[in-house]
């Protein structure tokens, strides 16, 4: 039974694009990394603590923000920990709790000794609003605090004297909520460094490449890109995959690996059959210009070029069936000669008499 059109179609939509070869080298400082965060419905601790400002509304609330919007730019030093705290604040505040649920802070004593000799707390507990994913803001409306400064209402993050403060909420969630990323790290990946993978892939990591790891002479590993990180700081570069790594993690620092970067490319789409014309066979080496009349030549350029051609030629022909130009060579073919029948060789010559003359005048001619 032949095959539907509709089938042939849908078959090459679902077609990949080929993979090409984008680079690939050796590299000595990688490192595989798992990271699991778990956020659950008691509480969740941050090694990192928020700038937070407080102000009091025309309805007598006062709301409080905490700025989290330093988690991920790396200032702490150890962008992997960032990354942790990012994964566990997305977690909390999107999946945890709700708009309008009390939670409660603890660790919150702060001191800072520029401003006031004394130490404030806002530990407290709090009516949550609102979580903004783009700025890593949070909004609180304030039950109670326990220690409230009285002269300033910004509570820089680096005077919290206690560690980091500790998130707690009264949600009913019962299953935890988990953030797995699975990572390839090359700790040898600063800009100037010939072992970074820039460097020794010769190309940008961008979304949804293919990364392949020649880990011994039979096992090759293939990761799918999800995001490309660069420390700028560390040196450290981070490639976040789809698929998880090995376990148990083989140890991959100080050996040699094989690194090869590969990516889906489309191709240009092929010209449609039908939209190519098709030319009867008495009209090849032909085309036709805009004034629908046809030319020599499969171009207008090249009929041009044949026809100043032909005019050389006519003219040189010209030049032939006409007498030679005056000065210059005679052009024209000569005829044969028709052989010639030998002729009778004529006598000699014989001189005729001498005159004789009757007087002295005769002699003389006359005179």
């Amino acid at each position: 039974m032949p095959r539907s059109p509709h089938h042939s179609r849908n078959k090459r939509k679902n077609e990949l694009p080929p993979l090409i070869h984008m680079g690939s080298g050796f590299c000595v400082g990688l490192d595989f990394m798992k990271n699991i965060s778990t956020v659950v419905d008691k509480d969740s601790i941050l090694t990192v603590n928020p700038n937070v400002i407080t102000r009091n509304n025309s309805e007598g609330n006062t709301i409080v923000i905490l700025d989290y919007s330093h988690v991920g730019s790396h200032k702490s030093g150890d962008s992997q920990l960032d990354s942790t705290n990012k994964s566990i604040l997305k977690l909390f505040f999107e999946a945890t709790i709700s708009k309008g649920e009390t939670v409660t802070i603890t660790n919150g004593q702060y001191l800072n000794e520029l401003l006031d000799p004394l130490p404030y707390d806002i530990s407290g507990t709090y009516t949550f609003d609102w979580f903004d994913v783009n700025t890593f803001t949070v909004g609180l409306t304030k039950i109670s605090i326990d220690n409230q400064s009285p002269s300033y209402d910004f509570y820089d993050k680096k005077y919290f004297v206690n560690g980091s403060i500790q998130w707690s909420s009264t949600s009913s969630t019962i299953e935890s909520k988990t953030s797995t990323t699975n990572e390839i790290i090359n700790r040898l990946g600063s800009n100037e460094s010939n072992n970074s993978f820039f460097k020794v892939l010769s190309s940008s990591i961008k979304a949804k490449d293919l990364i392949e790891l020649q880990i011994n002479n039979s096992t090759i590993l293939t990761f799918t890109v999800e995001k490309f990180i660069r420390d700028t700081e560390t040196g450290i570069e981070r490639i976040i995959v789809t698929e998880p790594i090995p376990n148990p993690i083989p140890d991959l620092f100080g050996t040699r690996i094989f690194v090869a970067l590969k990516r889906r490319v489309p191709t240009r789409s092929k010209v449609k059959r039908s939209s190519v014309p098709i030319v009867p066979v008495e009209q090849e080496g032909m085309h036709k210009m805009s004034n629908g009349k046809w030319m020599i030549g499969e171009t207008h350029k090249e009929g041009e070029r044949i026809m100043s051609l032909l005019a050389k030629v006519k003219k040189l022909n010209a030049r032939i069936n006409t007498p030679a130009m005056a000065g210059g060579p005679d052009l024209a073919p000569s005829t044969p000669s028709t052989p010639s029948t030998p002729s009778t060789p004529s006598p000699p010559y014989t001189p005729p008499p001498p005159r004789t003359y009757s007087n002295q005048d005769d002699a003389m001619g006359g005179y």
